[in-house]
């Protein structure tokens, strides 16, 4: 079975330094930006993915994400649910 599991994304706006090429960033010039936050998206695939293991729900789990933040997670269940 393949379950995708979203999460959300918050939307703020916020001034942040202009990229000028060879040169540091400077609070001097500052840009209005899009910030944009996920949330809860690494929080609810660990939870997933830990309670899939536990249970014996799964042979195998592949996981998709540029989010490091989930890496904590993997090795607590790699130790103690390999």
């Amino acid at each position: 079975m393949v379950q995708i599991i979203k999460g959300f994304h918050i939307f703020n706006r916020a001034a942040l330094p202009a990229f000028l090429e060879g040169q540091p960033p400077s609070k001097e010039d500052l840009k209005l930006v899009w910030m944009i936050e996920e949330k809860q998206t690494d929080v609810n695939l660990a939870l997933e993915i830990c309670r899939d293991a536990i249970r014996g729900d799964s042979e195998q789990i592949v996981i998709c994400s540029n989010d490091s933040d989930i890496e904590p997670a993997l090795r607590f269940l790699n130790a103690d649910a390999p």
